[in-house]
């Protein structure tokens, strides 16, 4: 329920829009493992419109989403292992996760 209300605050749905609303509810969400909230947070990280954009950080969400079967947190982390964003370069890695 949580996620889909930070989609509605987002997106504007329902809602006037509040991206910084969505992302602390993308965040307490992904406490009680929601793969979708903890890919949302990579993707605020990685873009840096809510929160200073943190490369590091982007990958350490999309990684956690990754582990647990999200498949666009896992084309995510293959393309931060190809090509080094937030993680050394390791083409290895990178085609493991695509």
């Amino acid at each position: 329920a949580q996620y889909n209300l930070a989609i509605c605050y987002m997106d504007g749905i329902g809602t006037q829009k509040d991206e910084k609303k969505a992302f602390d509810l993308f965040l307490e969400s992904s406490i009680k493992p929601n793969i979708s909230s903890a890919f949302k947070i990579g993707c605020h990280f990685q873009s840096g419109k809510v929160v200073k954009r943190n490369k590091i950080r982007s990958f350490k969400w999309y990684l956690k989403s990754a582990k647990n079967g999200y498949v666009k947190s896992q084309i995510n982390v293959g393309s931060c292992y190809e090509c080094g964003k937030g993680t050394d370069k390791n083409e290895i890695e990178a085609f493991k996760w695509y």
